[in-house]
């Protein structure tokens, strides 16, 4: 899941998850995605569709 492929709607749904699992990968989109899919349980509801409809 290549961070650029995601839609501006995709991004936001995730970018409170991102920030407060994965503040470390903030910039480096293959970490943050990684990251992520690691976080699953922990997403919310929006974010967690967001990353399995990517392949997380």
């Amino acid at each position: 899941m290549a961070q650029a492929s995601l839609s501006n709607e995709e991004k936001a749904a995730c970018r409170s998850d991102a920030m407060k699992l994965c503040s470390a990968a903030v910039g480096k989109p293959a970490q943050m995605n990684a990251c992520l899919r690691d976080n699953k349980a922990e997403l919310s509801e929006a974010c967690r569709k967001v990353v399995e409809a990517h392949g997380g």
